[in-house]
């Protein structure tokens, strides 16, 4: 069996006891990262060391939509797909092209991130689409899809036969 020393009593305790200590700090720290990670986009937050471009995004909505805004500088609008899917789900894809002068060129220091992207993101739980009549628009490498909600049933009184 395993003694350690506690500094601050000066008493000798089973191996045993340290192991519940690290398990309540570890416990702890878990949850103080559970709720910082809660307030940040963790994606965001690392996208600086992701070699490959994703926009970021945001999903806003108010009584009669759904707004999806992307930042996507640099891209022409060409090369930007937004796919409604049928699983409540919409994809924003397309290509980041790297435009170099040419082969001769060193980079002396390179923070831009291009190439492929793609981001699907789920729509608000509870809330139909009207798919038919989706729009987007690009303005200032800034894209707005907005999606229209389906006009809600009101409560229908049905007759028994």
């Amino acid at each position: 069996m395993y003694f350690y020393s506690n500094a601050n009593s000066g008493n000798r305790s089973r191996g045993g006891d340290i192991f519940r200590e690290i398990e309540t700090i570890t416990k702890e720290v878990a949850g103080k990262l559970k709720d910082y990670f809660e307030h940040v986009d963790a994606p965001a937050a690392v996208s600086h060391l992701q070699k490959q471009f994703r926009p970021a995004i945001d999903v806003t909505q108010d009584e009669n939509n759904i707004y999806v805004r992307a930042e996507i500088p640099g891209v022409a609008k060409e090369d930007i797909n937004v796919t409604m899917k049928g699983n409540g789900k919409i994809e924003i894809s397309g290509v980041k092209t790297n435009v170099i002068p040419d082969t001769e060129t060193v980079v002396t220091r390179g923070e831009r991130r291009f190439g492929k992207f793609s981001r699907e993101l789920d729509l608000p739980d509870g809330v139909d689409i009207d798919a038919e009549n989706i729009t987007a628009k690009f303005n200032n490498g800034v894209l707005l899809v907005t999606l229209p909600k389906s006009a809600k049933h009101s409560g229908v009184t049905i007759n028994i036969q």
